[in-house]
């Protein structure tokens, strides 16, 4: 792998406190609070296989394009993110929760998400990688990001949105 490559591929931020933000150790997602979340185009490389087939055909041809993992259970939630691919901070939606054993539970949320480039790897072809990972790196420069709040829709418009 060529070294420009292999740097764009291992691309990584920092909130202004110092946290990184950068791809999951599997090169794809973001993995958060145990939980790590991709594009569905790449869940079978990095989910086990047997817990993300048994969430799919329990989900019973539910339409999604997200994936959630949950890393220590393999507890799998599908989501159907309407605007995954065209909005800088996609709403999550219409989610299915299978649990290994068996258990569904459905919902939506109107919760965003955040640093969608971190979802995908950057051969994706759905929105411009390049693009949401500068629009990531500005944001993260304005001050005093309460990040705790930033995933209600309504917050993140008021407060950050206009400074972008």
């Amino acid at each position: 792998m060529r070294f420009k490559q292999y740097i764009k591929e291992n691309r990584r931020l920092k909130t202004q406190k110092g946290s990184a933000i950068k791809r999951s150790k599997y090169g794809v997602g973001k993995l958060i609070g145990g939980f790590l979340y991709l594009h569905k185009q790449y869940a079978k490389g990095v989910v086990p296989k047997e817990a993300l087939q048994n969430a799919i055909k329990l989900s019973n041809g539910f339409d999604f394009n997200v994936v959630k993992w949950n890393v220590k259970d393999n507890t799998i939630s599908l989501f159907n993110s309407p605007d995954f691919d065209s909005a800088d901070e996609p709403v999550a939606g219409e989610y299915m929760t299978i649990t290994p054993d068996g258990k569904i539970k459905k919902g939506f949320t109107k919760s965003i998400w955040h640093h969608k480039w971190l979802w995908v790897k950057d051969d994706y072809k759905g929105f411009n990688v390049e693009q949401s990972y500068k629009r990531s790196e500005k944001w993260l420069s304005i001050p005093d990001i309460q990040f705790s709040k930033i995933g209600n829709k309504d917050f993140w418009i008021k407060n950050y949105a206009s400074k972008l």
